[in-house]
């Protein structure tokens, strides 16, 4: 069945850490939340994407959000609107495997997941590329990094392809 994906997202994932209560003391050992999971492995080189992005394809506005890279994984949400209406969600992942890096994406909330691998040699510091040649469409997803305050994501395959200009949103 093809499927054209109007909105490349991932599902924002928020890591809840407790809090010391006013009498208690922090140990010296305690790590801060934004100190506690560092990314330096290959999702490091994603360091631009994390984020809420908007663009408009036709009449609708498709919304992406990305997460921080940290303990080898990338957690993102897409909405697709029309008017006031959800039209379309997707939940998506990028995390490292023995293999290297996977996106992993579930439209509607669909499991399991379609996984597209990354094409290392399609891939740069600005663009990452991941693809799987036996899905219908896309075969190919690719984020680009315009400049701070833009990116651009394509799906493809052979026949269509799907571009769209995100703005990083307020």
């Amino acid at each position: 069945m093809k499927r054209l994906l109007l909105g490349l997202c991932l599902a924002a994932a928020c890591a809840t850490t407790a809090q010391p209560s006013s009498a208690a003391q922090p140990s010296a050992t305690a790590q801060s939340p934004a100190t506690a999971l560092p990314e330096t492995g290959a999702l490091a080189s994603l360091s631009w994407l994390p984020g809420t992005y908007r663009a408009t394809h036709g009449n609708s506005v498709v919304e992406e959000v990305w997460t921080q890279p940290a303990a080898g994984t990338m957690f993102g949400v897409g909405r697709t609107f029309q008017g006031d209406k959800l039209v379309a969600f997707e939940f998506l992942r990028i995390e490292v495997r023995d293999s290297g890096l996977v996106y992993i994406a579930h439209p509607s909330g669909r499991t399991p997941g379609t996984v597209f691998t990354v094409s290392e040699s399609a891939s740069s510091a600005n663009v990452v590329v991941f693809e799987n040649p036996e899905h219908d469409f896309p075969t190919r997803i690719t984020y680009r990094r315009v400049d701070d305050r833009h990116i651009e994501a394509c799906a493809e395959n052979a026949e269509h392809s799907l571009v769209l200009a995100y703005s990083r949103a307020p």
